[in-house]
């Protein structure tokens, strides 16, 4: 099945769903370049550009459908989930219907967890919250107005920002997201707390959900059993590298996998399996590419990740500067 039959089918089976395994279900399908004609719906078209690509447009951007879950009988809970379509058709060409089944179930999994206890609601706690601080990177340059009111670490042009990890919907290669960043003064008035200890914490805890991963071929990358590309454990052995793919780095999840560079002893483990130092170039907040300074052409890294940038989302723009580990020094600094 192709993707446009692929698509149309899903479509046609989200605006005819009206239940899932005890929950009522709405679904609205939003269309790329959808107009709002509410405020209600207005703001929500600025929320989704605003979250998936970084813009502040009126016109939707992409193609998503939301979907509303409430428990029957119970009238005054429902929770919403948002879903990118195109990726959501994708994963479903890629890997069969299952997906849209499982994926399914896992919602209303995690929203039976949460029924009685919103993550939202469990901020006030931080003992109740902590397992579910996580930290993501993102552009400081594009944020820093708004990032002034939050918790992050700077290294040049990135943020290294902490959220509160609301939903993990998970579905094999399938991974949707839903967190918000964790305001400043929830950690200083609320809890208070030392920022830079919650920083800390929330990147281990970031390591303990979404382990780092490095893959050296595009057979590896596709669907890898989860042990494959585990290089920081003792025993790694490093795969030839395909020049033609270069080497990713990024998490089991591969959501947010840029975030596995600053991980505790990433680099160092890198330079160590590489034998020196090394460019790093951050193609989106999902991954990273590492080339090895001995065989690589800083001047041709600088003008292919240039001409890459043209074609990456504003959202997913890590940075756009290429990074340089230096395996003696120990030090990682922009280029």
């Amino acid at each position: 099945m192709d993707y446009n039959e692929t698509m149309e089918k899903l479509i046609e089976k989200l605006e005819t769903m009206n239940s899932w395994k005890g929950w009522k279900v709405w679904v609205k399908v939003l269309r790329e370049g959808h107009r709002a004609k509410d405020p209600a719906e207005l703001e929500l078209i600025r929320n989704i550009n605003a979250k998936y690509h970084n813009a502040g447009s009126d016109i939707l951007k992409g193609n998503f459908f939301l979907i509303q879950f409430q428990q029957k009988d119970v009238e005054e809970k429902i929770w919403t989930s948002c879903f990118n379509l195109d990726y959501f058709c994708e994963s479903i060409v890629n890997h069969g219907w299952e997906t849209f089944d499982l994926t399914m179930d896992e919602n209303v999994k995690l929203l039976e967890k949460y029924s009685n206890n919103t993550v939202a609601d469990l901020v006030d706690s931080y003992d109740e919250i902590r397992n579910h601080l996580i930290i993501r990177p993102i552009n400081y340059t594009d944020n820093q107005r708004i990032l002034k009111d939050y918790v992050f670490h700077r290294i040049e042009d990135i943020a290294l920002v902490l959220y509160v990890l609301a939903i993990d919907e998970r579905e094999g290669d399938m991974h949707n997201v839903d967190c918000f960043k964790l305001p400043l003064e929830v950690v200083t008035d609320t809890w208070g707390l030392d920022p830079e200890e919650v920083w800390k914490e929330a990147l281990i805890n970031t390591f303990l959900l979404a382990p780092p991963r490095m893959y050296t071929s595009a057979k590896d990358w596709h669907k890898p059993p989860f042990t494959k590309g585990a290089f920081m454990a003792t025993d790694y052995q490093l795969d030839p590298i395909d020049p033609l793919f270069g080497t990713i780095v990024t998490t089991t999840s591969k959501i947010n996998g840029a975030i596995a560079m600053f991980y505790p002893s990433v680099l160092e483990k890198i330079a160590e399996l590489v034998k020196g130092s090394f460019y790093v170039v951050f193609t989106s907040i999902h991954e990273a590419r590492i080339y090895l300074e001995k065989t690589s052409s800083q001047t041709v890294i600088r003008k292919s990740f240039k001409r890459f940038l043209k074609m990456v989302e504003p959202g997913d723009v890590v940075t756009r500067r290429v990074f340089r580990y230096d395996a003696n020094a120990k030090t990682f600094t922009a280029t």
